[in-house]
């Protein structure tokens, strides 16, 4: 059986290299090869950085520019598809998480699951900075696909349990599903991508699930703040490009309501909270009337 896992370096080539490195200590049974590919999305020093994935088992890719998340992930699985069956396995994964070193040990009792059904799944993601907290364990639509709440407790330890909605950050399924639901989708830049394709997946009947025996840890204190203007701005951008490709009768209404809401939170919220907001917030609010219907 085949995995092959893909991430992506971007704000960060540390926290590619770390998460590289640490894949180093993992166990992984004989009857499974694992490759990993790793897409470049703007490093320092491209020559140099390929070279210390190359040294690490890495395979390195870039088109010498930042072409956002989910084009990155779409040109990996592009580049590699070829080497896959069907029932081979994808992990779409952050470049700043840790895997627990039991991780792939579970992979023959998975397969046979995802043998009798077609799923989009992932695992219990945990806090680096709070021992047993948890970050993501899935989530579920609200108002028909409109917005997604995410979860932060486990149902079941050792059961796996249906989600609507699971967590980009990481997400596993097979190559036959992949193709099913159409990768990727590739207007999207950064932030959106989870939301579309677990949306796509719904309608076509794909399960959504979380695997909780299956862990791994995200670097809350990370390379990026989700308040920093230009997260910001794709977060925007992200929500628009969304409604307008999965609720276009009502998307006027939807970006109404979002301003409103926007302008809320950078007037008031983010002041409480002590937040700095800086031109790009408000540049990130244009996108509500300039991005075409």
């Amino acid at each position: 059986m085949k995995i092959a896992l893909f991430t992506v370096n971007y704000f960060s080539e540390s926290d590619t290299l770390e998460f590289v490195a640490g894949l180093k200590d993992i166990f992984i049974p004989g009857d499974l090869d694992v490759s990993v590919h790793v897409f470049d999305n703007g490093s320092k020093n491209a020559a140099e950085f390929s070279a210390q994935l190359g040294d690490l088992g890495a395979e390195y890719s870039s088109l010498g520019d930042n072409v956002g998340l989910a084009p990155a992930w779409n040109a990996l699985y592009k580049a590699h598809s070829c080497k896959l069956s069907d029932n081979d396995f994808l992990i779409f994964c952050n470049n700043d998480i840790k895997i627990s070193t039991d991780f792939f040990t579970h992979f023959k009792s998975i397969a046979e699951l995802t043998a009798k059904d077609e799923y989009l799944f992932g695992p219990v993601i945990y806090k680096d900075n709070a021992v047993g907290s948890v970050w993501s364990s899935g989530g579920d639509f609200r108002f028909y696909g409109v917005s997604v709440r995410h979860s932060n407790r486990v149902v079941d330890s050792t059961k796996a349990y249906p989600v609507g909605h699971v967590s980009a950050c990481f997400l596993i399924t097979t190559k036959k599903v992949f193709e099913k639901v159409g990768g990727w989708g590739g207007e999207f830049f950064f932030r959106g991508e989870e939301w579309d394709i677990n949306l796509r997946a719904k309608k076509m009947g794909v399960k959504r699930a979380i695997f909780p025996f299956l862990k791994i840890t995200h670097k809350i204190n990370g390379s990026h703040s989700q308040y920093s203007g230009k997260y910001f701005y794709f977060t925007v951008a992200a929500k628009i490009i969304y409604w307008k490709k999965h609720f276009r009768s009502i998307q006027l209404m939807l970006r109404a309501f979002f301003l409103v809401k926007l302008l809320i939170d950078l007037l008031f919220v983010f002041r409480v909270r002590g937040i700095p907001v800086n031109f790009l917030h408000f540049k990130a609010l244009l996108q509500i009337f300039t991005r075409p219907l």
